[in-house]
């Protein structure tokens, strides 16, 4: 009798961590793109932000006990009022995950960013720069297979910009197709000044 019962244990447990993962495990590569739109708030004055993101995701397999993806994402935003501001940026990041239970699937990532600003009350940068940017965040199932939540972190370093963003990624699956919310709070570490901004974004996953 104990021992039918470790048997259906252990069984409900292989079923839940196959399908109680923070990301789809059918999602081997997937496209969004969508409308970004924000607020920059600078010791100069503050303005409201529009533009566009578009990313993608492409996990490679396994590197020993880890789960090795790249992460890349394109982030246009120019100023709706008299404050200057535009900014370009494009980041690329190796991501190394962890399943510590089903429902959970935290990750550090590192990567490199190069980026354009038109800030002069944000930084100083005003040409293409390279930095890196290291990172971390969990990702948490809702409802398996469609919904999931996903905080994170990330750190980035330009020539003379050090930023800290804040992000809560929420997503749901249809299948193929998807849906999400990205909302980001971009704390400037160099001079005052900080970035709220939230991307709606559709989503291909294959």
């Amino acid at each position: 009798m104990k021992t039918k019962s470790l048997y259906l244990i252990t069984g409900l447990c292989c079923m839940l961590g196959n399908s109680l993962r923070a990301d789809d495990p059918a999602t081997q590569f997937a496209v969004e793109a969508g409308p970004v739109v924000g607020k920059v708030d600078t010791s100069g004055g503050d303005a409201d932000l529009l533009g566009f993101a578009a990313g993608l995701k492409w996990e490679l397999g396994e590197v020993l006990i880890s789960k090795l993806s790249l992460r890349a994402d394109y982030v246009h935003l120019e100023s709706q009022d008299s404050l200057p501001f535009q900014r370009d940026e494009l980041s690329v990041d190796a991501r190394f995950g962890f399943s510590l239970v089903g429902f959970l699937n935290p990750y550090v990532s590192a990567g490199l960013s190069v980026a354009q600003h038109e800030a002069p009350a944000y930084t100083p940068e005003d040409d293409w720069k390279p930095g890196y940017g290291l990172g971390a965040g969990v990702g948490i199932t809702i409802v398996p297979k469609l919904l999931h939540i996903t905080p994170s972190v990330r750190y980035a370093e330009f020539e003379s910009l050090r930023t800290m963003t804040y992000t809560l990624d929420t997503e749901v699956h249809f299948t193929v197709f998807g849906v999400g919310l990205r909302v980001d709070y971009e704390d400037n570490l160099s001079r005052s000044g900080d970035i709220v901004s939230g991307v709606l974004y559709a989503a291909l996953r294959f």
